[in-house]
This record gives C-alpha cells, structure tokens and sequence, in this order.
C-alpha cells in the first residue's frame, strides 16, 4: 500500500509478521509517514506509518507517549471467547482497544471491584444484569507502552484495507447464515445417520435374541453369550458394519461383518425364522426326537436403558427404577461405562401399562431419562 491510499480518519488493518501480533487501527485527523526506524540515510523512502512516538522521559509522570492511530478491536459476539460484560450491546462492531485487558470470570467468594466478600444474592445478581459471569479487566494506561507490538512504526506494505464497519458487519452476517446452515445441514443428516443406525442396532439385537436355543446349544463360538446379553438386556456385542469405515453409512441390509464365523446377521435372521417355522422354539431333545410344534405366534419385548444421573450411585437408581415399573416391565441388570452408567429394563407391553404411554413418562417424573432402544421377539408355541 502507498500513502495516497491511507485516508484520514479511516479503518485498516496491520496483518503483522512473525515477531508483531497483527491489529486494526484507525487514522487520525493526518496521516504521518516515516522512513524504516532501521534506515541509516536522511534520503530512505517514507514507507512506514507512524503509529506513536515518544515524547520524553519525566520523573513524575514516566515516558509520554503520543498516540497517532487508534487502536481497534473487532467484537463479533457469535464467534471466539463467551460474550464479556460491556460486548452485550455491542456486536459486529469496532470499539476502541483497551490498553491493557484479560478476560476475567466472577470469583465465587469475593467481589473484584471491592476486594469484599459477596454478599447474599450480589453475584447472582450482578451475573442477572449483565447476562454473563465473565468480564474484561483492563488497565487504564495513558498509552499503548504495555502493548509492545503496536509501539513505534509499521509498514505500509504490511497496511490492508480500507475497511468500512457496516459493509464488514454485512459480510458477518452472510457468514453466520452460511453457517448456520451448513450446521442445520448436518444436523439433519447427522439425524438421519443416527436413525439407521439405530435401526441397524435393534436388527442385531432382535436377530440375536431370537436365536433359538436348540441352535444356541449346538454352537461353540461365544454365541450362547451374545445371545443372552441380547435376551437380557437388548444390546448386542456384535459391531456394526459401515461402508468405507466408521464416518461412511451403516450398511442397513448387513450391518454386522462376519462376527460369527463368518457368518452374516442377516443370514443368521433367516435361519432363525426358517427354524421357528419348522420347529418353534423345541428343543434340541426334541427335535432329534421329532416331538415338536410349530412356532405360531410371537409376543415383542421391549428394551428400555434408563440413564443413571452423574451423581447417584447404580445400584440405587436401578432400585428406584424398579419402584416405578408395573408388573409387565422388570429391571434385568445395569453396567457402568468410562462415561456413564445404565441400567437395563425390559418387558412386554400390557393394555394401558406400555413403555411409551406409561414406563418412560413415570420414570420422567422421577428425572430419570430413558429410551426404548431395541426390540426382539419371544416365541410361543401351542
């Protein structure tokens, strides 16, 4: 940039180098141009804007310095740090940069501007007037000494701009819409994703769950295991299998890779409905004997993982949850994750007493949140 292109009283921006942080500044009523402070010639170019000079050292007063831009802040509120005391009203703007400033949080015993301990209900409502619990503590210099970057001179070639604080606001808001809707696109799909593969994880479970136990007996592969934490508590040991690896879709016709044998979940869904067509849920005794009924009739079992609140203690909640089921709906175990604790409830659903209509609101009431993760069958014969 040249010196005919930098106006008075007008916005631009430092972009800064390795050893000086950037910054936005604005012209004063004149514009001041200087040689490099590193020109040892009285005829080397004016080629850097002066930004301030000292004026002396008094003993009363220390250096004085003298100002010849104005330092700059941009405040966008929706990006960055949380929003400080004194930004509420302020947003996409340009605001004078304070000499010297930290951002601060509200001690909880003591107030920062009187050095007293708080009295009843002062923080809360402080933090309730200025809808933040953070503020800027800045320090009232009569310069920018403490800020060492901005000191002395900059180069014209390192000047961008001019900026204007409306068109700068404007371009800010296409930007957060265009990411706000990107974000809204994401989600949606993020949805969508989690859907399947929410579908994909009751196949498993249902598909394991309804191995019939004849076929569980005659196998020696870990299956009887799975089959049972799939019966007991709806969840299933066997992973899902994505397309491309984890960030691609869930594959919703075969979602488990070759967990048994090499096996597919839904190779094994057919033989189990083949064999509950033939033989029902007999066992092996009596299948080899040739004494057996078909399977007629199904009933669905649902699944229901109730979360334990951080605070309470498993084996309480799971006693409290089992104070709100009714009859139909039992608690069946609980295990506790790196991040959180469950507890298993499963059951069938009997007239009015249904886990929608009955069991996830009465544990609501108890602020305990709940989902109905999976289903399976439980076959009947005559």
């Amino acid at each position: 940039m040249k010196i005919k292109d930098i106006h008075p009283n007008t916005i631009y921006r430092y972009v800064g180098n390795t050893k000086r942080d950037a910054f936005w500044f604005r012209t004063g009523d004149t514009v001041t141009t200087v040689p490099s402070p590193r020109s040892h010639s009285d005829n080397a170019p004016n080629n850097h804007l002066l930004v301030q000079t000292s004026e002396g050292w008094d003993i009363a007063v220390g250096t004085r310095w003298i100002d010849h831009v104005e330092v700059l802040r941009w405040i966008d509120n929706a990006r960055g740090s949380v929003v400080h005391h004194g930004d509420q009203t302020l947003d996409l703007t340009f605001q004078p940069q304070p000499f010297q400033q930290h951002s601060q949080h509200l001690l909880t015993y003591s107030n920062p501007f009187s050095d007293e301990r708080w009295l009843d209900g002062e923080r809360d409502a402080l933090i309730a007037e200025w809808g933040t619990e953070y503020y800027w503590d800045t320090t009232g210099r009569p310069s920018l000494v403490s800020l060492g970057d901005h000191v002395g001179t900059v180069p014209l070639s390192g000047v961008e701009g001019p900026f204007d604080e409306t068109e700068k606001a404007a371009e800010q808001l296409v930007h957060r819409a265009e990411v706000a809707e990107t974000n809204a696109r994401h989600a949606e799909k993020s949805a969508a994703r989690e859907a399947l593969r929410t579908e994909a994880k009751s196949f498993l479970v249902t598909t394991l769950a309804n191995v019939p136990d004849a076929l569980v007996e005659n196998t020696s592969n870990g299956l009887g295991n799975t089959v049972e934490r799939a019966q007991k508590f709806g969840v299933s040991d066997w992973s899902l299998d994505y397309e491309g690896g984890y960030s691609g879709e869930v594959d919703t016709e075969t979602p488990d890779g070759d967990s048994l044998v090499g096996l597919k979940a839904s190779t094994l869904a057919a033989i189990t409905y083949a064999w509950q067509q033939v033989y029902g849920d007999a066992s092996w005794e009596d299948i080899a004997a040739g004494v057996y009924e078909r399977h007629h009739a199904s009933e669905e079992v649902k699944h229901i993982t109730v979360n334990v609140p951080s605070v309470d203690d498993v084996e309480a909640t799971a006693e409290r949850v089992a104070a709100y089921l009714p009859a139909n709906y039992v608690v069946v175990g609980h295990e506790t994750y790196r991040t959180r604790s469950v507890v298993f409830v499963k059951g069938t659903d009997r007239a009015g007493w249904t886990a929608d209509g009955y069991v996830l609101p009465r544990l609501a009431s108890g602020l305990l949140t709940a989902t109905v993760d999976s289903l399976s069958r439980k076959a009947v014969t005559a």
